[in-house]
This record gives C-alpha cells, sequence and structure tokens, in this order.
C-alpha cells in the first residue's frame, strides 16, 4: 500500500499544550516522531518500561514535560516485613518485625543481618530513612545498611551506607551496582538495636523506550521489545537532555527502534528527511540515525554520503569535504530526488549527488536495516520523513525545529 501524502507542508501555526508556537508539521508527513507535539495538540508520543518492575505506560508530549514520566519511572516500591538473615547471617535473634522496623539481638556473636525485601535495579538510587533506638553494644557493635541480592549474603550491592554506633535518626544514599532483593543490616559485632520508622524517601530509577509513536497518523510507530535493545529516556532518576529538550540516549551497541513489519506502504523518491541528533563516539561510516530499505536499494540517514552510492547523513560534516565527523548536535536534512538530492546541515546545503533511484520499506531508528550492526551511540531527538519534495518549504522546517532546539 503506497503512503499517498500532499506535497505542500501546512504553514497553520498554534499554540500547543505548554504555549509553545507550532507549525503544523506531522499531518503532511509521511512518518513524524518526536517528544514534543508536532500537531499542535498534546499526542501520545512514547511507550516507557521503567526497570524497576519492567511495567510499562505511555506519555503525551505534556506529560513529559510536566514530569509524569519521571514520577513514573522513580516508583517507590512496596516494602516487605522485616526478615532475618538466613544461611551463614541468621545469627540474629529479631522480633517486632513488620514492614516499618525491627529489632535485633546479637548478643550470641557472629555474623547476622536483619532488613526488608525491597527490589531494585542496577543505577538505581535509593535515598531511605530510619530510626535507631535501644542501641547497645557488647563489643563493637557498628551494623550498617546495603543492598543484597539475597537474605543468605551480606556481599554489597550498593555503595554508601552509613555504618551507626549510637541512637539516632539516620538518612542514606544507596546507588546500586547491580540488581538487588533486599536491603539489610548487617554486623558482626555484639549488642543490639531497634530500627523503626523505615521508609523509602525516594528511589531514582532507569526508564527505557518501547515505542516512539508517528505522530503523522500514518501509524509507522516504531518499537523495540527487547529490553536491552532499548534506548534510555530517563537515566538515574533524570529525564535525558540534549540542552534543555528531553532525548533518547542510543548505547552504540544494540540500541534500535523498528517498524514491527516491512510491508506496510512504501516510500519512493522523491522524499525529505529532517533529523535533529548528536553523535557521542564516531565508530564508523555505517552509524546511521535512520535507515530504511526496499531490497536491494536503501533510502537513510547516515553518517557518509560515500559507499554503496548511499546519500545520506555523515555526522554533522560532510564526508566529501574531507572534515572530521563532530559530537555536536545538528539538524539533518536530506533531500532524496534523483540528480536533485541536497544534503543540509544546520540549514546551510552541505553536498549534492545524483542517488538515482530509491525505495524503501523498512524503517529502523539508531541501526542498520540488518538490525545487527552499525548502531548509533549518541541521542536522537526528532526524525521526519516526507514522501514529497519538501525543497519549496524546507526553509519554514528548519526554522521551527531550530527555534524548539536551539541548534545553531
Amino acid at each position: 500500500m503506497h503512503i499517498s501524502l500532499d506535497s505542500a507542508l501546512g504553514r497553520q501555526r498554534r499554540l500547543n499544550s505548554v504555549g509553545e508556537s507550532v507549525l503544523q508539521i506531522a499531518p503532511n508527513a509521511a512518518a513524524a516522531y518526536s517528544l514534543r507535539s508536532l500537531t499542535g495538540g498534546d499526542p501520545k508520543v512514547v511507550r516507557v518500561r521503567r526497570v524497576i518492575d519492567n511495567a510499562e505506560s505511555d506519555f503525551t508530549a505534556a506529560g513529559i514535560s510536566s514530569g509524569a514520566l519521571v514520577n513514573f519511572v522513580n516508583n517507590i516500591q512496596t516494602v516487605g516485613t522485616a526478615v532475618n538473615g538466613t544461611g551463614s547471617f541468621d545469627n540474629y535473634t529479631v522480633s517486632n518485625l513488620s514492614n516499618t522496623g525491627f529489632s535485633a539481638d546479637n548478643s550470641a556473636g557472629g555474623t547476622g543481618s536483619a532488613g526488608f525485601p525491597y527490589v531494585f535495579k542496577d543505577e538505581d538510587v535509593l535515598v531511605i530513612k530510619y530510626t535507631v533506638t535501644n542501641f547497645s553494644s557488647t563489643s563493637s557493635l557498628s551494623p550498617k545498611i546495603r543492598g543484597t541480592s539475597s537474605t543468605s549474603s551480606a556481599t554489597e550491592v550498593t555503595s554508601g551506607g552509613t555504618i551507626f554506633t549510637a541512637n539516632g535518626t539516620y538518612t542514606d544514599t544507596l546507588t546500586a551496582t547491580a540488581d538487588g532483593t533486599h536491603l539489610m543490616f548487617a554486623d558482626g559485632n555484639t549488642g543490639s538495636y531497634t530500627i523503626s520508622d523505615f521508609e523509602i524517601v525516594s528511589h531514582s530509577s532507569n526508564g527505557f523506550v518501547e515505542t516512539w509513536y508517528d505522530q503523522s497518523g500514518n501509524s509507522n510507530d516504531v518499537t523495540q521489545a527487547t529490553a536491552g535493545s532499548q534506548p534510555k529516556i530517563v537515566n538515574a532518576g533524570f529525564l535525558v537532555k540534549v540542552g534543555s529538550r528531553a532525548s533518547f540516549k542510543f548505547d552504540g551497541s544494540s540500541d534500535f527502534l523498528a517498524r514491527a513489519t516491512y510491508t506496510q506502504g512504501e516510500l519512493s523518491q522523491p522524499n525529505t528527511f529532517f533529523s535533529v541528533a548528536e553523535l557521542d563516539a564516531y565508530i564508523d561510516g555505517n552509524q546511521k540515525t535512520y535507515d530504511g530499505y526496499q531490497t536491494p536499494q536503501r533510502n537513510m540517514l547516515q553518517l557518509n554520503t560515500a559507499g554503496n552510492g548511499q546519500f545520506a547523513h555523515f555526522g554533522g560534516i560532510v564526508a566529501a569535504t574531507g572534515e572530521d565527523a563532530d559530537a555536536d548536535r545538528h539538524l539533518f536534512t536530506s533531500l532524496l530526488n534523483g540528480a536533485s538530492s541536497d544534503l543540509r546541515i544546520d540549514g546551510t546545503s552541505k553536498t549534492t549527488a545524483d542517488t538515482s533511484a530509491r525505495g524503501m520499506i523498512g524503517i529502523v531508528i539508531g541501526a542498520n536495516h540488518n538490525r545487527l550492526t552499525d548502531f548509533w551511540d549518541g541521542d536522537i531527538q526528532e526524525i521526519i520523513i516526507y514522501n514529497s519534495n519538501q525543497s519549496s518549504t524546507t526553509p519554514a522546517v528548519e526554522t521551527n525545529i531550530n527555534s524548539h532546539y536551539s541548534i545553531f
């Protein structure tokens, strides 16, 4: 099924949900991916998976700017009822077990531990508050809270934590170095103490992109079901940003998003592409923000303009000029239209070429079309694809994009 679209870009302006002036980009595009509204309304833009419990939720552009997405990712989990250590770490005698405290006696000696079931993931940051009373040391009692992977281990999978030797209220920050299941107080010296008012003040975590929704109305959503290949949108509790704008971080080793099937529709020349991206590490000339293909021909936004007759993007600099790739954010614009093809970077034409006849049915963001190589290492904030020659309206689109991202 061929995607039939108007060739002219609508220039209507209105205010979006956060009061910004919006050029009506999406309704005329074949596919439009962004974390801002490209419609003037408040469209659903992304589906996010939080690592704490793998729960997923959709968010609109306003949901991102309001902090709703970050709040979803940084969800405080339920603290379980306190438990004693097991195996080699069951030397405490514990009582008064609840989800806010317990009493521990280590008069018999030997390493003991007690604490709370609580799930956290690698890189999570936990702020924990608790009160110590009835502290009594027989021989250098000095418990310390730590995250562990089980009740039968006192090995820390978190950094931070306070060794306490007296009554008082303590606030600790723990940073996870691996996944864990419990928050345990452990000590190998004799004495006793009581923990009360235990609470998780905050739990900062990571969030990853499961779906990037197409705002054009053509249902060209790109997805990634494999957790290890999802780009990051929340890092250690904070929204990933380039400049002041939300972004996706692609890890350069496995992250990509793709349309679920390669059989929906077709894009053929002429077509026009806009992309906002930043490269963290230049590896080779095949790293791509966007790749589409219809075997054996391909269209893509790529880092070089040479090789395999491909006409594409080159890390902010044009390969044909002999200049080096850079690690700055850029607005890339490509018109693929045979001998009239043109590559623009930050609103300036960089090179022209004859791309011959190209068509595509695939949409892959952040990787080669074979989904296995040449992964983008850096950020991607926006990709807009037109199934038409937009040379006459390109300056208007570039101005709109730049006014939002402040690129050049």
